[in-house]
Order: C-alpha cells, then structure tokens, then sequence
C-alpha cells in the first residue's frame, strides 16, 4: 500500500467516524443540548476528511484540531473514553501528512499544527466554560 492510499484510507476512516459521531450525538440533542459540542466535532471531522480527500491542505488540519478537541473532552472529563479513539483516528492523517508537510516548509507545517492544537484545546476549554450557563438556559 503506498503512501498515498494510507492518507486516503485514514482519511475515509476517520470521515466514517465522524459521520457517526455526528450522527449519533445529532439524535440527542433534543435529551441534551450539551451534545451539540460533539455533533458538531463530528462534523468538523467529515467536512474535513472530504475536504482533506478533493486534495484540500485545511482538510487535514480541521480533521486534527477536531481530534484534538475530542481528545482534550475526554482528558478534562467532560466526554466519556471513546473520545480517546476519536482522537486517535482524527489524528491518524496527520500524522501521516506531518512529513511531507514538512519536506514542503518545515515552519509552515509546525505552525500549522500547532494552530490545530490551540484550536481543538481552546474549543474543548471554552465548550466547558460556557456548557453550564447553556445548559441552565436550555432548562428554564
């Protein structure tokens, strides 16, 4: 298998996973409006596994920074462990993707990952400051 069918195969997989993160949190928020944060990580993570795959460079770092987001719920205790394999799986093409990142503008590629990171970690941060006051809202 080449390279390219690597990034191609995490990128399917990891648009798959987000589909059904969005899909299965999707039918809960009318239960609990707190799952909004994880339907929409889910999006984030298919919209850029598609972008990622019509050969666009921010695909690869939305599906990242929504890996880093699930990752960073699930280790501020505000999702349960299966956010681990999410974060697992969003990161899979980044990993694959960082060398020839690399190869093409060294700085480049390790700003752009770190805006990934900054993003997901400030979106899990500020979901979890701002999730009480939406939820006593939404229970009026």
């Amino acid at each position: 298998m080449t390279r390219l069918q690597r990034v191609q195969l995490s990128l399917v997989i990891s648009g798959l996973t987000g589909a059904y993160v969005a899909i299965h949190a999707g039918m809960r928020v009318s239960e609990n409006i707190l799952a909004i944060s994880t339907t929409s990580c889910g999006i984030g993570m298919l919209v850029g596994s598609v972008a990622a795959l019509k050969q666009r460079t921010w695909g690869v770092g939305l599906v990242f920074a929504a890996a880093v987001a699930f990752g960073s719920a699930a280790a501020l205790r505000m999702g349960p462990p299966i956010f681990y394999a999410f974060a697992v799986v969003g990161a899979l093409p980044w990993a694959l993707c960082e060398k020839p990142f690399q190869r093409f503008d060294r700085g480049a590629a390790l700003l752009y990952g770190c805006i990934a990171v900054a993003l997901g970690v400030g979106a899990a941060i500020a979901w979890g400051v701002a999730a009480p006051t939406i939820w006593a809202f939404a229970n009026r």
